[in-house]
């Protein structure tokens, strides 16, 4: 009965080494697996970690590039910022030059403007003074003679007494008004040159005629 127990327990032992063998075998090959699988999951995590990587200096050159853009654009704007404010200060100053002239201009006609004011003020008051002593002269003048004139000596109003003779002709002689008739020949009282008879007419109206012929 032991040699038979001893042998029932030797059987379930090789069975136990062989089943714990099954066992080993299996672990050794999940292990193995689990190597494997690992190594692979390293290969896949490396390649992420290199394209990442690649990815990142990809971005990091793309932003460089649009940084050293937007820097270049700042510093043109700031250049041109700057050309536009000397350019606007530059005007400012030319603007203000000539409203400075403009205004010197605007004050000198002022001055001359308030000149002429009073100079034409002046002539004004002048000229009516001697308007008014000129009508008050005419006004006190009374005519002694029918076709009597007068006229200005430049100090006073002076009469020119009418001419007797018929056709007499006003002339300006030595800064005086004058009437002037060139001879009369006759004695008629007609000048001369217009005058139809040097002598009488007779009762026929013929210049020097003797009366004979009347009709």
């Amino acid at each position: 009965a032991v040699q038979a127990d001893v042998d029932q327990n030797e059987v379930d032992s090789d069975a136990a080494d062989a089943a714990l063998a099954a066992d080993l075998t299996a672990v050794q090959a999940d292990v193995d697996q689990n190597e494997v699988d690992s190594d692979a999951a390293d290969a896949a995590i490396q390649a992420d970690v290199d394209q990442n990587e690649l990815d990142s200096d990809a971005a990091d050159a793309v932003l460089t590039t649009g940084l050293a853009t937007v820097q270049a654009d700042v510093d043109q704007n700031e250049l041109d910022s700057d050309a536009a404010e000397s350019a606007l200060n530059a005007t400012v100053v030319a603007l203000q030059a000539l409203i400075d002239l403009l205004q010197a201009d605007v004050d000198g006609n002022q001055q001359s403007s308030e000149s002429a004011d009073v100079l034409l003020t002046n002539l004004i008051n002048a000229y009516s003074t001697s308007v008014t002593a000129n009508t008050t002269a005419i006004n006190n003048m009374a005519g002694t003679q029918i076709g009597q004139m007068n006229y200005w000596n430049g100090a006073d109003w002076v009469a020119i007494t009418a001419s007797v003779l018929n056709g007499s002709t006003l002339k300006f002689i030595d800064g005086i008004p004058t009437w002037y008739c060139e001879s009369d020949f006759d004695n008629d009282g007609i000048c001369d040159e217009y005058d139809d008879c040097f002598g009488v007419f007779d009762a026929c109206g013929v210049c020097n005629g003797d009366g004979s012929t009347c009709p």
